[in-house]
């Protein structure tokens, strides 16, 4: 068995064997996943199959964080795809730490989906996220901190995922965990108080770095946070322009909702769809008069030659 070195936030090596102590289930580290402020995840096998499980120094945030999943998991069920599987403490060193374990979710972030596709595919996504959010909004909690590599989508099955719920808040309390670069506090669009806007700005601003690229909303972060600067470059990307009146209204706090946001999207397409009808049946008229022209001036011709 590994050594546990405390030189560094649970630097827990491959191979390593976290033993709960009260239901003493063995858990196998294969990697590690993720860190954040408050824990590190892991992916670890029990019995040859693979979980997540998250471990931390913070006994109150991760008690926080798991009564939260438990009662979002107890009214959405399959819906969240995300539960608690097991909880207990590890004695590390004569210290004892909290760990929780999660299912394993499969997939790539929204990011790499994304890549390479266009306007129907960021549309479509970004409204299947809204709606996700949404049911997280109807249980009176906030999901905090949206970053896009929290957002999972399994290829096979077009079925997203959240993970990590570190940052998940109840309504109209502080947020718990933020990323700078998608906190409505951080781009000073409002403050940090939970409510459904706070998640709307932040997804928002994923789909943005999406479409512009990391390095270029990082530039205008660090350098100006100027939300006017944003404005301006995204209708110049052809995979955000039918969302790109949405996205101004959201980041500028005018849509505060995610079923106004779903509603919004609908009439985008709606308006959207019937504007290429219209392009279509003047394509049409256009063809259809023109051809009649040639018709009587090949007539003419013959007449008189």
């Amino acid at each position: 068995m590994n050594t546990w070195s405390k030189s560094v936030l649970f630097p827990i090596h491959p191979g390593t064997i976290i033993k709960g102590k009260w239901n003493r289930k063995e858990y196998v580290v294969k990697r590690i996943i993720g860190s954040g402020e408050n824990g590190t995840v892991y992916l670890v096998a029990l019995f040859e199959r693979l979980y997540a499980l998250k471990v931390s120094l913070v006994t109150f945030d991760l008690s926080y964080e798991i009564n939260s999943i438990n009662r979002l998991n107890k009214a959405l069920g399959s819906i969240l795809g995300f539960s608690v599987l097991d909880v207990d403490d590890v004695v590390i060193q004569g210290e004892v730490y909290t760990f929780y374990v999660m299912p394993y979710q499969v997939g790539i972030t929204i990011e790499q989906h994304l890549y390479g596709k266009g306007q129907k595919d960021y549309t479509e996504l970004f409204k299947q996220v809204i709606k996700l959010i949404d049911f997280i909004h109807n249980e009176a909690y906030v999901y905090g901190d949206l970053k896009p590599e929290h957002i999972l989508i399994d290829t096979s099955t077009n079925q997203l995922s959240l993970i990590d719920f570190g940052g998940v808040t109840i309504k109209g309390e502080g947020i718990r965990q933020f990323t700078e670069l998608f906190d409505r506090g951080s781009w000073k669009a409002g403050n940090r108080k939970a409510n459904p806007h706070y998640d709307l700005f932040s997804i928002a601003m994923i789909f943005v770095q999406i479409g512009i690229g990391r390095n270029k909303l990082l530039k205008i972060f660090n350098q100006t946070r100027s939300l006017n600067e944003v404005y301006d470059i995204i209708p110049k990307i052809p995979s955000l322009q039918l969302l790109t009146p949405i996205f101004k209204k959201i980041l500028q706090g005018k849509l505060l909702d995610s079923k106004e946001v779903i509603n919004e999207i609908d009439n985008q397409i709606a308006s959207n769809n019937k504007s290429k009808e219209t392009t279509s049946y003047h394509w049409i008229d256009w063809l259809f008069n023109s051809s009649i022209l040639l018709f009587l001036s090949l007539f003419i011709y013959f007449i008189y030659h």
